[in-house]
């Protein structure tokens, strides 16, 4: 049976200075300039992108004031962290990223990934409050990759501009996927998150969880349902179909996956995985938009 994967750090843990953080000099000295925030706003250029091959890591938190980041995992699991919650880029799949929000990186294991950087006041960008997870079709992986070859500047009059047009239209075409969890601010409920979070395969009902954290079932279940848009029941399940996502790219079986995550069998795991991403565990990855 499959150990959890890693326990994803709180946003809490990952914006403190206590957390060891990877620092992109280390791998990515090519590039190292294109990661400088101050380089990302300063640059006039619309669109500046690269692909990269990580270890295991967590970048420092950061923000960009001036550009949407996208990123495409190529393969692996990358972990995006923000002030009010967390997200999980699966392979195949492209993160957004608004300006203006602080964002941690994580990945533990290998990952390799294209980096977009888009100037946010160029028109047609799209306009998001949060970060999304949104599907890729043939055509849209085909823009991202081209991105990431563009030059560091070309005139306006250019193909890399008229790539970018499509490159938006594709962007507001793709449908998004649910795969990010907001946690609840008050410390009470956040108190039976973070519980959840450090044993994701925990089954105790919200009446033996909630007097942890000094709260009655029903206090918790208005906290969550107030502050994460979700019951404390729907909640757990989307933590642990995040879950479920890493451990599939990674090869695991679905039975072995089910029993790992607390599932009573494979087959409510499968039941739960098709409510939620409308596909079974078994086709996820390969069910790419034609």
């Amino acid at each position: 049976m499959p150990t959890q994967p890693d326990r994803l750090p709180t946003p809490s843990e990952l914006f403190s200075s206590d957390v060891p953080v990877y620092s992109p000099a280390m791998q990515l000295p090519d590039h190292e300039h294109l990661l400088d925030d101050t380089f990302l706003d300063q640059s006039e250029t619309p669109v500046i992108g690269f692909q990269r091959a990580h270890a295991a890591w967590i970048s420092p938190t950061h923000t960009h004031h001036r550009r949407l980041q996208l990123m495409y995992a190529i393969s692996g699991v990358m972990h995006v962290v923000t002030p009010s919650g967390r997200w999980i880029l699966p392979p195949g799949r492209a993160l957004l990223i608004p300006n203006g929000i602080e964002h941690g990186l994580a990945t533990h294991k290998a990952l390799e990934v294209y980096y977009i950087y888009i100037r946010s006041d160029l028109e047609g960008v799209p306009v998001l409050r949060d970060c999304a997870v949104i599907s890729v079709s043939p055509l849209l992986r085909e823009l991202i990759s081209a991105c990431a070859s563009f030059p560091l500047a070309y005139p306006s009059d250019s193909a890399e501009n008229r790539l970018i047009r499509v490159l938006f239209d594709q962007l507001h075409l793709m449908p998004h996927n649910p795969v990010g969890i907001v946690d609840p601010k008050d410390p009470r409920a956040l108190r039976i998150a973070e519980l959840i979070h450090a044993d994701i395969s925990d089954r105790r009902p919200l009446s033996t969880l909630a007097p942890l954290a000094g709260a009655s079932p029903r206090t918790i279940e208005r906290l969550f349902a107030d502050e994460t848009g979700m019951s404390f029941g729907a909640w757990r399940n989307r933590l642990r179909l995040i879950a479920a996502l890493e451990l599939l790219a990674e090869g695991q079986s679905v039975t072995s996956i089910a029993l790992a995550l607390g599932y009573e069998n494979p087959s409510s795991f499968i039941a739960a995985f098709r409510n939620t991403f409308g596909t079974s565990p078994a086709r996820y990855f390969g069910n790419q938009l034609l």
